[in-house]
């Protein structure tokens, strides 16, 4: 019995002695447990960083032969799955464009070594075309090696297009002021040429031959006038008043206005929007510019009788709710040359005007943020689609 009471005893004080150790492991047991929920609520933080800003955010081993992570960004920038690209990490260089590629795949050497920061252009599957900057940085352990890669890449297309179009309005601007001044030259010279034309008009009355050359040189100083207003008008700056504004009645009000021109042939509009909401916020004055230049473009090009069609549907642009529309033509279409020059300044397949038209409409396209195209469809009719956002984009 007494041998019994003191292994006992002796058990008390040898489990006394580790108590301090037990409540030593407990205290690294729930630590650990801390840590790991320290770590989950990180992880959670991040994913919800991550996911949430517009900007791209990857990271990766040093070749770039593995994506450890990228952020859903991707998908709405590039245009492509995040997992396309886990499973071929370099797939996001595949859609690069052609004129950029060269100079893109010569930084890339140079970033195993150092920092990325670069510009380029991507081409996305549904053809648009965005400017990317992309920035780069390597990470490196303890040693000074570097084990990872990670950066951002940001969508800049906007701010690209701003610029563009600032320097733009200071080209123009410079042949505004220009061109104000020559036509205001021009105006006194050619009022010079139309009175003495007159003159000489009213004594050579009995001479039908003479009268038709002096008619022919009227008609001559008209077309002059005309065209410096033209290139006046191209030049002057674009601002714009925009409103919501309903495109199908702005379209239909632009064909009643051309009924003059329209006069003695047959030519029908027809529009098929399926009950689709036509407002976007314009300038109703510039669209119909537009509109105009589409209308008497199709009038110039078809035989009798005329079709012209229009249809609507909704579509993205720039990751924005828009409005595209595709007016067509039953006309003999655009040639190769014709769709890839269509919108150049002074570009006209018309034997009298200034082919000014469509490049004016492209400008007051460009500056509703909005997307002008045409179709190479030879002998089938031209057709050109319009993109509209449906809301203007604050500065």
């Amino acid at each position: 019995m007494k041998d019994s009471q003191q292994t006992k005893a002796q058990l008390i004080k040898e489990l006394e002695t580790l108590r301090p150790r037990v409540e030593e492991l407990q205290k690294a047991e729930a630590e650990r447990e801390r840590a790991g929920e320290r770590l989950r609520e990180s992880e959670e933080l991040f994913r919800q960083m991550a996911e949430s800003i517009k900007d791209v955010f990857w990271l990766s081993d040093p070749e770039l032969d593995h994506i450890f992570y990228v952020s859903p960004a991707y998908e709405e920038v590039w245009g492509r799955s995040c997992a396309s690209l886990y499973a071929a990490p370099k797939s996001f260089l595949d859609p690069i464009h052609t004129e950029d590629r060269a100079r893109v795949f010569a930084a890339l050497e140079e970033f195993r070594h150092g920092n990325w920061n670069l510009e380029y252009r991507i081409l996305r599957p549904d053809g648009s075309i965005r400017w990317i900057r992309d920035r780069g940085f390597p990470i490196k352990d303890p040693s000074g090696q570097i084990y990872r890669m990670t950066g951002t890449a940001t969508d800049i297309t906007e701010h690209k297009e701003a610029e563009q179009r600032f320097f733009q309005s200071k080209r123009l601007a410079t042949l505004g002021e220009a061109m104000t001044g020559l036509v205001h030259e021009s105006r006194n010279i050619l009022a010079r040429i139309q009175a003495g034309v007159r003159m000489l008009s009213r004594r050579v009355t009995g001479d039908p031959d003479f009268l038709k050359f002096l008619n022919r040189i009227e008609k001559a100083q008209d077309d002059l006038h005309r065209l410096f207003e033209e290139v006046r008008q191209y030049a002057a700056p674009v601002n714009l008043k925009c409103e919501p504004t309903h495109l199908g009645k702005l379209l239909q009000e632009t064909w009643e206005d051309l009924a003059l021109l329209r006069k003695g042939r047959r030519a029908r509009l027809r529009e098929v929007s399926g009950g689709l909401d036509l407002h976007c916020e314009v300038d109703g004055f510039a669209i119909q510019q537009v509109f105009r230049n589409l209308l008497e473009n199709a009038l110039a090009a078809c035989k009798d009788p005329v079709e012209i069609s229009v249809e609507y549907w909704e579509t993205l642009l720039t990751g924005q709710a828009a409005l595209r529309m595709a007016v067509r033509d039953n006309g003999p279409g655009l040639t190769v040359e014709a769709t890839e020059r269509i919108f150049d300044a002074f570009y006209t397949t018309k034997t009298h005007g200034s082919g000014l038209g469509m490049s004016i409409a492209k400008r007051i396209i460009d500056e509703h943020r909005a997307e002008l195209a045409t179709i190479p469809i030879p002998d089938q009719g031209a057709e050109f689609l319009l993109t509209f956002p449906r809301r203007q984009a604050s500065e």
